[in-house]
């Protein structure tokens, strides 16, 4: 099943895709310039961190205690489920 793209800033259906990344899709240039601010700090970090070093890690932020900057990295994670809840946990970290 296909699903479609939203756009992250009207949450409309999006068509264009961010050239530097080509991870982000947007249904304007208009909404594309708004992110742009937020977007630019991951850009070429997603553009880096295309695919997973193996099958089952997601991308990740880190954002270290005492103001440090922020971390890229790779989690392995699976899905989980207890007392009806269903959600993720991870299993290790890897540096971008």
């Amino acid at each position: 099943m296909a699903t479609t793209a939203v756009c992250p800033i009207c949450n409309e259906s999006a068509s264009q895709v961010c050239a530097g990344c080509r991870d982000i899709q947007y249904c304007s240039q208009e909404c594309q310039e708004a992110d742009w601010c937020a977007h630019k700090l991951l850009c070429k970090t997603f553009a880096k961190m295309k695919f997973p070093p193996t099958q089952g890690m997601v991308r990740a932020i880190w954002f270290p205690p005492l103001g440090s900057k922020p971390q890229f990295l790779w989690l392995q994670v699976e899905q989980v489920a207890s007392a009806g809840d269903i959600g993720f946990k991870y299993e290790a970290r890897i540096g971008r």
